[in-house]
């Protein structure tokens, strides 16, 4: 169907009109006013077209049972919002996803302040139109974690038996390298390995605007100083060096990474020189500087 239409009560135009779901047994017919109406009863001439027919009939409608044309707003942030419509009817069931960014996760989602309902099947946030609609998404950084199974890393590019890799990009983000020569860095079939030598070293690092908080490193034989097996250890650096104690064999690893959070550092007093230190520095990490007093004075606190 197609549909026109007139208001046959004076002081409104009509915006727009048409028919929702024309395929269906039952449809409905929207008419659209320049303004919301006052005062009851309102009038209407519609009259709805196909192919072979034409149906027409004047409608009143009390205002009660009238519905407005709402808008739905939301602000930029830390996410995606997908399959949201700028507009829809008092009543209306509207449904739509929220994606977070790399690095952050969805904490809360709201319509007018109030949560809004989430089905956990399709993933989509829904809720009933009363009223113009604001949609806040609040969202919490967050780490992201890199499993690596060396078998599989060697499966997917094709590595040999014997053969020194080095540097790997694992994922967009983490690169691991060695600088001692050797044997170091090879891969080897028996324990489906990746191998590194006593007193040699390799290392794992994240681009700037980074920062590695943990390693996991699971080995079937040797020692790297400060690493157990299956054991996590801190880290909160751009770059971990590993240094090798007794020959190892790392079968697979995890590593936990994320944003770093860039911190300003500012320097007050008097009378003495700092040496050594940044003007910014990442948020969780050691940071070491120099205080040299001027003559005659003391550093104090």
């Amino acid at each position: 169907f197609t549909v026109s239409a007139t208001c046959l009560t004076e002081g409104y135009t009509i915006v727009d009109a048409f028919v929702s779901d024309n395929t269906s047994e039952y449809f409905r017919v929207y008419i659209i006013l320049s303004a919301a109406p006052v005062g009851n009863p309102i009038s209407f001439d519609v009259t709805l077209l196909r192919e072979g027919y034409e149906y027409n009939k004047v409608i009143s409608f009390e205002n009660d049972v009238l519905v407005g044309l709402r808008t739905i707003t939301s602000q930029a942030g830390h996410y995606t919002i997908a399959d949201l419509s700028s507009t829809a009817f008092d009543n209306d069931l509207v449904k739509f996803n929220v994606t977070a960014d790399r690095f952050y996760n969805v904490t809360s989602v709201k319509v007018n302040g109030v949560e809004a309902s989430f089905d956990s099947e399709s993933k989509e946030y829904y809720f009933t139109v009363s009223g113009d609609s604001e949609i806040t998404v609040e969202v919490e950084e967050c780490s992201e974690t890199l499993n690596v199974v060396i078998a599989d890393v060697a499966s997917e590019r094709g590595w040999t038996n014997g053969t020194a890799y080095t540097p790997v990009e694992f994922n967009d983000l983490v690169t691991g390298s060695t600088a001692s020569g050797g044997n170091n860095a090879k891969y080897y079939v028996s324990n489906n390995s990746w191998r590194f030598y006593k007193n040699g070293n390799f290392s794992f690092s994240v681009p700037d605007g980074y920062i590695i908080e943990s390693i996991k490193l699971i080995f079937t034989s040797g020692t790297a100083t400060g690493y157990t097996s299956g054991n996590a250890k801190i880290v909160n650096a751009q770059t971990e060096v590993i240094n090798i104690d007794e020959n190892i064999q790392i079968t697979q690893f995890e590593i936990v990474y994320r944003k770093a959070n860039i911190c300003s550092v500012t320097v007050s007093g008097s009378h003495f020189t700092m040496s050594d230190i940044a003007s910014e520095v990442v948020s969780g990490t050691s940071v070491d500087f120099t205080l040299t007093p001027d003559s005659h004075y003391s550093i104090v606190s």
